[in-house]
């Protein structure tokens, strides 16, 4: 039989028995019905089997939620006790100093940490040495100004604006002259009780005629002294910056030309009546300096020189003769005389050691010693 009819054969004889069984099965629940018994039909086991799933996938569903739920609620919470911990952990000292910190520990009986004390230490160094710099700097500009006044000119009768140069003293000179000019009119009758002057004098019997005399030069003062001054000072102030563009070392504190120029002055203070004083003094200063470097130049090199010619090997210098002495000329005569009357070797000999240019084995020249 072909393989093709046995599969529709096969096939036709389990369709007739699932149709056999279905009929049996639905007859005996149509005779239960009638019997009064109310019979509901079994489940598929697929049915079952697919209506299972779906409720374990649900209740996984909803333990994963509650897992991941009850996760975020731990981390939330670890979040929480990480931030407590970290600001446990950070130091107290955050906002505060170096030395209350360490108070904070020495408080508590305990030693503070190393790198605290280092840090307090070093900056307590720091400070000592600020406060030592600032009190150096102020003891300096103490000392120049010291300097600068001790060697300023003073003023005299003839020149009482000498050493005014900026506009604060020409304001208080100029204040100090207008108040003189005011005294005649202050004291009519002169001034008869001690009465402390606008220059700071005391006086105590100055008769009006005098009170005009002063009026009269501090007017002068005001009208031709004081601009005059002015004029001196503002030619002083460009002579001594062309100075300071010629000669450098004006600039510097440490070249010391500053302080040999204030010397000058101090002990010529003449100098200070002619703007450019400041250019004379750097012509000086520098013919100075190129002086001592000549100097050191020539003592460099007389130096060197005798160092060369220590370090030079000089050759051993031969004597002019090979060191015979010669015989005196009575010696000469008589040797000369000897030679011609017997003429034989002998007397030959002895006249050349009488020369000093021979000899013969009997006869050895002497040598210089």
């Amino acid at each position: 039989m072909p393989a093709k009819l046995a599969a529709g054969t096969g096939e036709a004889e389990q369709s007739e028995q699932e149709q056999a069984g279905s009929s049996f099965q639905d007859s005996l629940l149509k005779d239960a019905a009638d019997m009064g018994h109310s019979i509901s039909p079994p489940k598929d086991e697929e049915t079952e089997s697919d209506e299972t799933p779906e409720a374990e996938t649900e209740t996984e569903v909803e333990s994963e939620g509650e897992q991941v739920e009850g996760e975020q609620e731990e981390e939330s919470e670890g979040e929480e006790q990480t931030e407590e911990q970290e600001k446990k952990l950070k130091p107290a000292a955050e906002h505060k100093s170096i030395d209350e910190q360490i108070k904070e520990f020495t408080e508590k009986g305990e030693k503070p940490p190393w790198y605290l004390t280092r840090i307090s230490e070093e900056t307590r160094k720091r400070q000592e040495r600020t406060e030592v710099s600032k009190k150096l700097f102020v003891e300096n500009q103490q000392l120049k100004q010291q300097l600068a006044t001790a060697t300023a000119p003073r003023p005299t009768s003839s020149d009482p604006l000498i050493d005014v140069y900026t506009d604060a003293q020409f304001a208080q000179v100029e204040s100090m002259y207008e108040q003189i000019s005011d005294l005649p009119d202050l004291y009519p009758d002169g001034i008869n009780e001690e009465v402390t002057l606008p220059d700071g004098n005391k006086v105590s019997d100055v008769s009006h005629d005098v009170l005009v005399k002063w009026k009269r030069q501090a007017e002068k003062m005001l009208r031709t002294g004081i601009p005059e001054r002015k004029k001196f000072v503002t030619s002083r102030y460009q002579q001594d910056n062309e100075a300071r563009k010629i000669y450098p070392e004006l600039n510097d504190e440490d070249s010391g030309w500053v302080q040999m120029g204030q010397q000058l002055i101090a002990a010529v203070p003449e100098l200070t009546r002619v703007p450019d004083c400041w250019l004379w003094l750097g012509r000086a200063l520098r013919g100075y300096q190129l002086e001592q470097a000549q100097a050191a130049q020539k003592k460099n090199g007389a130096a060197k020189k005798i160092v060369e010619a220590r370090s030079q090997k000089k050759a051993p210098v031969l004597p002019k003769s090979r060191g015979f002495i010669q015989r005196s000329g009575a010696d000469l005569e008589k040797a000369q005389k000897r030679l011609s009357e017997k003429g034989d070797q002998e007397s030959a000999e002895a006249y050349l050691e009488a020369k000093g240019i021979g000899g013969g084995p009997k006869s050895r020249p002497a040598l210089v010693r």
